[in-house]
């Protein structure tokens, strides 16, 4: 639940971010980022931490995505912070970690403007899920790139009907920008 926390709540989150435990620090982090704590002091850096640590699970790393991509990080910080780590992780073996990848994408389609050739392999992911949100990605990102209509129209044809539709809608929105 979204709202704002009361000071000694907020003072013992932000205390649990210097936790031991990996898991502590990630749901401190994220009961911060939801409850409106700006996501460019710690929680951020935590989650982003976390992110960076070799052994985290690709379950956590899927869901620290997924805490990031419910804060309201700006457009900059985004760019910067995010869009590097987010690139390393495209093609990772793990769906849940593609799908939290472009999940990002299509909350920040700036991003997605930013990097059409490295996201336009995942139209073809065996994923669903990735497609459909990498094809409303490219549609949001109102980019006028060719390859992009090219894949999304490529994409209508897909065998998951809920893919065919996003990037008929995705085409559409591009038209009309």
């Amino acid at each position: 639940i979204a709202g704002p926390l009361e000071l000694s709540t907020k003072s013992r989150l932000i205390e649990m971010l210097s936790d031991t435990d990996p898991d502590v620090r990630f749901e401190s982090a994220r009961a911060l980022v939801r409850r409106g704590y700006s996501v460019d002091d710690r929680p951020a850096t935590t989650l982003f931490g976390l992110w960076d640590e070799p052994e985290t699970h690709p379950l956590m790393m899927a869901a620290v995505i997924n805490a990031l991509v419910e804060s309201d990080l700006s457009v900059d910080f985004a760019n910067r912070d995010l869009l590097p780590r987010l690139q390393r992780f495209l093609d990772h073996d793990r769906a849940e970690v593609r799908e939290a990848v472009a999940t990002a994408f299509a909350r920040w389609p700036a991003m997605a403007a930013l990097s059409v050739e490295s996201l336009l392999p995942l139209l073809d992911d065996s994923e669903p899920i990735v497609r459909e949100k990498i094809a409303y990605a490219f549609g949001r990102s109102g980019s006028g790139a060719e390859s992009i209509r090219t894949a999304l129209q490529a994409a209508c044809g897909d065998e998951d009907t809920e893919v065919a539709r996003i990037a008929a809608e995705s085409l559409q929105m591009l038209a009309g920008k």
